[in-house]
């Protein structure tokens, strides 16, 4: 009898176990993050920020994968803070800013992550400029499977039972980041 208590308490364990799935994003930034930055007061102090990390948001314009990774071309987006979804969010109303960043991330994303128009929030470090082009190095980046559409065209995946909105989140290990 007492076996069996034993052994029903640690299924029971087990199972709850099972349902308790670990954070989305993981790197959540810290209150020095601003993700509302400056580009231009960046691109003109780059030595002084070189190596800093931000918050950036973005609309994937192009998308180059190969052997060292892949480095995405990007409209800036605004970034919202949702209360009730894990992480923020890129804001698709409103006119954006008319900035154009790269962001390049040390590992392989599926192919629907790849997708132009995707959008995405990322944890970033400050890597330099190419031409008038910010980059950045992605530390972790959360992915919208949007393709050309907006994520609030998509149903909501906490609300809606059917066709949920496609979303990743990739981050750099320790070897892809000390690679860099």
């Amino acid at each position: 009898m007492k076996w069996t208590q034993v052994g029903m308490a640690v299924g029971l364990a087990l199972m709850l176990g099972a349902c308790v799935s670990p954070p989305q994003y993981p790197e959540t930034p810290g209150s020095d993050v601003d993700p509302n930055f400056d580009f231009k007061n960046l691109r003109d102090s780059l030595d002084q920020y070189k190596g800093s990390v931000f918050q950036v948001a973005g609309e994937m314009v192009r998308v180059e994968s190969g052997s060292e990774g892949v480095r995405v071309m990007a409209n800036r987006r605004w970034i919202q803070h949702q209360q009730s979804y894990p992480y923020n969010i890129p804001v698709e109303s409103g006119e954006p800013p008319q900035d154009r960043f790269l962001v390049s991330y040390p590992g392989k994303l599926d192919a629907q992550g790849l997708k132009l128009g995707n959008k995405f929030v990322a944890v970033v470090e400050l890597a330099g400029a190419s031409g008038d082009l910010l980059s950045f190095r992605v530390r972790c980046m959360h992915v919208w499977k949007t393709g050309q559409s907006r994520i609030s065209e998509l149903p909501d995946r906490f609300v809606q039972l059917y066709q949920a909105l496609e979303e990743d989140t990739y981050c750099a290990t320790g070897a892809q980041a000390a690679a860099r």
